[in-house]
């Protein structure tokens, strides 16, 4: 039963396909590059599973900037 559980734990959390960004820190001349990059996660880990829902995808780009943004 526990190994049952684990296994569909296991198939059921999508994973994420891109690695995670640098956070972004407020600089002007960063921000181009990082949101090239951050719409690109979110495309790629979204279509695979990982970012699908609009909510998941607010809370990661939250979690990509610096406290001082």
């Amino acid at each position: 039963q526990v190994e049952a559980l684990q296994t569909t734990a296991r198939t059921s959390c999508p994973k994420p396909i891109l690695l995670d960004l640098a956070k972004f820190d407020g600089k002007v001349y960063h921000f181009d590059t990082w949101l090239l990059a951050i719409k690109a996660k979110l495309r790629v880990d979204g279509l695979s599973g990982a970012l699908s829902d609009s909510v998941a995808q607010f809370y990661y780009v939250y979690d990509r900037l610096e406290s001082q943004v």
